[in-house]
């Protein structure tokens, strides 16, 4: 299978993750949510506040490709 198919595969997967409101098998959802909310209200007060739009677009994204990945594990929205 190609690259392109698997990531196209791994997207489908996560949109229907998403759309069943499932998360990866396995992930405590308790501890995660703590983590995850805890690293990104960190992260946005020191790694956003100051910096500028080139900067904020580009954490924020990486923000979210974290968050989406520790839910879901794989397969990042297009």
């Amino acid at each position: 299978m190609a690259v392109e198919d698997r990531q196209l595969d791994e997207r489908v997967d996560g949109a229907a993750q998403v759309a069943a409101g499932t998360t990866r098998p396995g992930l405590d959802p308790g501890p995660a949510a703590a983590w995850l909310v805890g690293m990104l209200l960190h992260g946005t007060g020191r790694l956003l506040a100051a910096a500028g739009p080139t900067a904020r677009r580009r954490n924020a994204t990486a923000m979210a490709e974290i968050a989406w990945l520790t839910l879901y594990g794989r397969g990042l929205p297009a």
